[in-house]
C-alpha cells in the first residue's frame, strides 16, 4: 500500500455488482447479517490516509444495472436494489443504471435451449465515463472499486494516455485481483468490518423530503 503526501482531487468509480457480492461475502466472513445498505461516502473516507494528507475526495459514479427479470420470481430484491439507488443518490452519488438483458443459447450437451440474461453496458460504460473525466483533466487520482479483471483494458489505457494521473485500485473485500494490482499506481483491500462500520442512515431523507426505509433484509 502507498500513501501519497500530496492533496489531490480523488474522483472513485464503483463497479456496483462487485461491491454488491463483496458485501455478501462480508456478510458471512463478519458473521453479522444485513450489510447491503453501505455508505460509499463515509467508507471510502474511512480510507482517506491512503490518498494523502488534504486530499479531497470530489465524486463518487456507482455503475450498476437493476435486475428488473426478476421482478415476479423475488421483487424483494429488486425492491431493495431500487431502494439503495435512491439512498445513494441521496448521499451525493453519481448513478450510472445499465440493463440486463436476456440471451439465448443452446446447451452442448441436452440442445435445449437457455434462457439467461446478462448484465450489459456498464462495465464499458465505467471505462468510457473514465476516460473523459481524464481527457477533461478534472481529476488527479482516480480510483477504480472492483476485482474484475475486465477493467485491466480501461487501466491499461489510463496509464498510457494519461501517465501523470495516480490510478488506485481499491479491492472490495474478497474481490483481490493480481493483475490490477499490477497496473494500478497503488491499491489497498477493503475490509469486511469497514461495511459493518459503514452503513446509511435508517431512514435517508431523500431530496423531495420524503424519508425512505431501509427494506428488509438490506
Amino acid at each position: 500500500m502507498l500513501y501519497l503526501d500530496l492533496a489531490v482531487k480523488t474522483f472513485v468509480y464503483v463497479d456496483g455488482f462487485n461491491l454488491y457480492f463483496s458485501v455478501l461475502q462480508a456478510e458471512v466472513t463478519v458473521r453479522t447479517p444485513r450489510l447491503r445498505w453501505p455508505d460509499l461516502r463515509g467508507l471510502l473516507r474511512s480510507y482517506g490516509s491512503v490518498f494523502g494528507q488534504g486530499a479531497a475526495l470530489e465524486e463518487i459514479h456507482f455503475f450498476t444495472a437493476i435486475p428488473s427479470f426478476r421482478q415476479r420470481r423475488d421483487p424483494v430484491a429488486v425492491h431493495g436494489h431500487e431502494a439503495y439507488l435512491q439512498a445513494l443518490e441521496a448521499s451525493d452519488v453519481h448513478l450510472h443504471v445499465a440493463a440486463f438483458k436476456r440471451k439465448s443459447s443452446t446447451c452442448p450437451h441436452c440442445g435445449k435451449r437457455i434462457e439467461r440474461h446478462e448484465e450489459k453496458e456498464t462495465d464499458v460504460a465505467l471505462g468510457v465515463t473514465a476516460m473523459e473525466l481524464l481527457h477533461l483533466g478534472a481529476c488527479d487520482t482516480l480510483v477504480f472499486v472492483s476485482g474484475d479483471t475486465d477493467f485491466a483494458p480501461a487501466l491499461r489505457t489510463a496509464k498510457r494516455l494519461f501517465p501523470a494521473t495516480r490510478l488506485c485500485v481499491a479491492f472490495p473485500h474478497a474481490c483481490f485481483n493480481a493483475e490490477l494490482q499490477q497496473l494500478a499506481d497503488f491499491s489497498f483491500r477493503i475490509r469486511g468490518a469497514r461495511y459493518v462500520q459503514h452503513q446509511l442512515s435508517d431512514p435517508v431523507e431523500l431530496a423531495d423530503g420524503r424519508r425512505l426505509r431501509r427494506p428488509p433484509g438490506w
